[in-house]
Order: C-alpha cells, then sequence, then structure tokens
C-alpha cells in the first residue's frame, strides 16, 4: 500500500494514476470536508487520463499535512505506519503572490516537517516531490547534490521549495 498527498496536483495526479496501473492500491490523503467531494476530485484526474475505471481501489483519507499526524486520528496513524509500504509525497502550494506567503510556508515547510515527523521511526520510504524552482536565481547548471548555496530566490515558492527539500 502506498500514501500519496497532494493526487489532485499536477505531479499527484500522474503518481495516483501510475500507481493504479501498476496494480497498487494507494490511499490518498485529502483536505476535502466531505468524502463526496473528495471522491468526485479523484475522479475527475483519474478521468483526464482515461482511469476513471481504476476509482475502486484507491482508498480516500481526511487529513491534511500542515497538522501534527497529518490531522488524522491515532487508531489511523497506527494503522497507516503499521500497513504502509510507501509513501510519495506530492503536496505543495504553487502559487507565487507575496500575499499568500504564509500558505506557501506552512504548506510547502510546515508540511514536510510533519510528513518526516509521521514517519519517523518506521520503515516507511519517503519519496518527496520537489521542483527545479529550488535552484532560484542560480543560472548554468544546477545539481541535485548543490542543493543550498545560499542563492537568492525570486519568490516565496521557490524559498519555500528549498528549505523543505534541505528538510528531507
Amino acid at each position: 500500500t502506498i500514501l500519496i498527498t497532494g493526487a489532485t496536483g499536477i505531479m499527484g495526479s500522474w503518481v495516483l494514476g501510475e500507481a493504479l496501473e501498476r496494480g497498487y492500491e494507494p490511499t490518498v490523503l485529502m483536505r476535502d470536508a466531505s468524502t463526496t467531494r473528495a471522491k468526485e476530485r479523484i475522479e475527475a484526474v483519474l478521468r483526464l487520463s482515461g482511469r476513471e475505471d481504476k476509482l475502486e481501489p484507491v482508498r480516500i483519507i481526511h487529513g491534511d499535512t500542515r497538522l501534527p499526524d497529518m490531522g488524522l486520528e491515532s487508531v489511523e496513524v497506527a494503522r497507516l505506519r503499521s500497513t504502509l509500504g510507501s509513501m510519495i509525497h506530492c503536496a505543495a502550494s504553487t502559487t507565487f503572490s507575496p500575499r499568500r506567503d504564509a500558505e506557501l510556508w506552512a504548506t510547502n515547510v510546515g508540511g514536510v516537517a510533519n510528513v518526516l515527523r509521521f514517519i519517523a521511526g518506521s520503515e516507511v520510504p519517503l519519496y518527496h516531490v520537489s521542483t527545479a524552482f529550488v535552484a532560484g536565481k542560480r543560472r548554468g547548471h544546477a545539481l541535485e547534490t548543490e542543493l543550498d548555496l545560499n542563492q537568492d530566490f525570486h519568490n516565496t515558492y521557490e524559498r519555500s521549495k528549498c528549505e523543505s527539500e534541505r528538510l528531507v
């Protein structure tokens, strides 16, 4: 079993579709207030990739990476930690608006910190999806091994993604 965050985003929806094609039974963490709305959103992203017939094995749980234990009840936390084969963290805020800097930091940095605490002490491997924007204003080749070279950033999104990758 795999747990996917951000399953309705650009990368997360692709990851979800590929997981289903490969026979996984994914659990997706959704912030939606209702199960109906969460299911509609998952159906919509699967429809875009022609996989609407693959909805049945998807298990939806309500939570939020911005909260401790991802906002899950202790029973669900224990169940997930004992049954998960891996976790793929795709959830992120991608806004470039300075008015939403607090949301960016809470989601992209705080969310990653909470995910790391969630799997700490378990054998669950984490696959963290990031972005080339971590290079900020750097020019030329930017290698993965050169994450933080005190580079400047164009915006909070870039800075938050660099910080979240540093945490991982």
